[in-house]
């Protein structure tokens, strides 16, 4: 039988999906999902807050401040011999 490979998200909404069905305790779920019941009301959490969408959100990278592309382009190259 081959392995089965989950993403960390889909092992989290999964959790979720867990916690919400009531089967099982905080404590069962955590050992079976191998985290701490830490990490797991941070996810709850997370989720409350705004699901899968709001997590993408903010991990979105921030723009680069125009200050440091004008020092990116306008700076020229300088070669050294060691780097010929």
């Amino acid at each position: 039988m081959p392995w089965m490979e989950t993403a960390p998200v889909e092992e989290r909404e999964r959790f979720i999906a867990d916690v919400g069905e009531g089967l099982y305790s905080m404590t069962e779920l955590c050992e079976r999902y191998g985290i701490s019941r830490k990490s797991a009301y941070k996810w709850l959490d997370r989720f409350a807050e705004g699901g899968r969408r709001r997590r993408r959100a903010r991990a979105a990278p921030q723009p680069t401040p125009m200050s440091i592309q004008l020092v990116t382009y306008t700076e020229p190259l300088l070669l050294t011999p060691c780097d010929v």
